[in-house]
């Protein structure tokens, strides 16, 4: 199982713990550091029963170590489309959208999802990891104090605006809790306060955000999530209500299948289902950009300024590089680092992710790989347990690993077969 470069948090850092430890403890989850995080990595289930709840019913997730920043004011949306890579002006309320934001010289610091609550309230969701970093960098540039633009230092951007970290902001805290799967919203129709707030989930589209009644309380909820599943919620509400609503959920989703998911099956879905992870399949040791890795929509590409804009376009002009998915099955497994070789064995990239997603011991990886070598879905691939650098000559059949090229993200009918692959 692979995490992200997240747990190379400051071991000097306290530990923290979400509102949810204690509950997790109890229920025998195996906790891990993630992010300067006490995390539940999987709970007795295990990882694949985890994974198998997400694709046939829904798998409760805890992901309330991730950043909710809230941006508003009447200058908000101009900001944001100055600040991020995304259009923040195309959001209509009640609508999220996925996004990036760049340092200057068009590396990212994060990606993120932008939410539209109010005409002027937004909310930014960052990785645990980049928090820090990504509220430090949005605070001080609305206060214009770093340059933002390498070619005009005196630009700045539009202002003022208000920033609030809403994990902890006393009555107006706001935490996320994901729910992911094809049952999700039956779960969540069940916890429905009124006939209303049920009808107001079931018109949810993809990327639409709503505030409903759930379980005696009024919470924000996305249809959004990163476990590549068309049917997944994210549930934003006060700390306090957190356990509620948690118990709540598992009990009533309980007679459908749905149980509490860790990190790994989080880890696991995404992979399946060909999403990156920020430090492995973006930037990270690679610096593998939004473009390469399949993302090239979230940026814009025509002359409106944003943060890193000229300096990313760049970048992904001298790009020689994509992402591969790939799958495969067996006991010989790879990690991030190992090489991808072509048919004369010759290295062509390396291996970014990997993870096991059912006990047959089926996996999959992505690989980061040379422009030119573009494989077929359906063609077979070799891996081999070792650097790229170590791969001189012949490689012993002991160390390869064939891989199956996949298409680069599932196609309707692979997302069709989840619930029957996983039954």
């Amino acid at each position: 199982m692979t995490l992200s470069q997240d747990n190379a948090a400051r071991t000097d850092a306290p530990l923290r713990k979400t509102v949810l430890h204690s509950l997790h403890r109890d229920a025998g989850a195996r906790l891990v550091l993630f992010a300067g995080w006490d995390m539940p990595v999987s709970y007795p289930t295990g990882i694949f029963a985890e994974h198998r709840a997400v694709r046939t019913a829904a798998g409760l997730f805890d992901v309330s170590h991730m950043s909710v920043i809230e941006v508003a004011g009447a200058r908000a949306e101009a900001f944001l489309d100055q600040a991020l890579a995304g259009c923040a002006s195309r959001l209509a309320v009640g609508r999220a959208q996925y996004s990036a934001v760049l340092r200057p010289d068009g590396v990212a610091i994060d990606d993120l999802f932008v939410y539209r609550i109010e005409p002027a309230r937004f909310l930014v969701v960052s990785n645990a990891s980049n928090a820090d970093a990504v509220a430090g960098w949005l605070g001080t540039i609305s206060r214009r104090g770093a340059c933002v633009d390498l070619d005009v230092p005196e630009r700045t951007l539009d202002g003022p605006v208000e920033f609030r970290e809403l994990r902890d902001a006393g009555a107006d805290s706001l935490i996320v809790l994901a729910l992911q799967g094809p049952r999700s919203l039956d779960v969540l129709a069940k916890l429905a306060s009124r006939p209303e707030d049920a009808a107001a989930l079931g018109r949810l589209a993809s990327k639409d955000v709503a505030t409903v009644g759930l379980a005696g309380s009024r919470v924000i909820v996305a249809r959004t999530g990163y476990t590549g599943e068309r049917v997944g919620f994210e549930v934003f509400l006060h700390p306090s209500f957190a356990a509620e609503f948690w118990s709540a959920a598992l009990d009533a989703g309980r007679p459908l299948g749905a149980i509490a998911a860790g990190l790994g099956a989080r880890d696991s879905a995404r992979l399946e289902a060909g999403l990156p992870l920020f430090g492995h399949e973006l930037e990270g040791d690679l610096g593998i950009s939004l473009a390469e890795a399949g993302y090239g929509f979230v940026t814009r590409r025509h002359d409106t300024f944003f943060v890193g804009g000229k300096p990313y376009l760049e970048r992904i002009r001298r790009s020689r590089r994509h992402l591969l998915r790939l799958q495969g099955q067996g006991r010989r497994s790879l990690r991030a680092g190992h090489a991808i070789v072509d048919a004369e064995g010759r290295p062509v990239g390396q291996v970014t992710s990997f993870a096991y997603v059912h006990d047959d011991m089926t996996f999959f990886v992505l690989a980061c790989v040379d422009e030119t070598f573009r494989p077929a879905s359906g063609e077979k691939v070799i891996g081999v347990r070792r650097p790229p650098a170590e791969c001189v000559g012949a490689c012993p059949e002991k160390i390869r690993v064939d891989l199956t090229v996949l298409d680069r993200f599932p196609t309707d009918s692979e997302r069709d077969r989840w619930p029957v692959r996983y039954a």
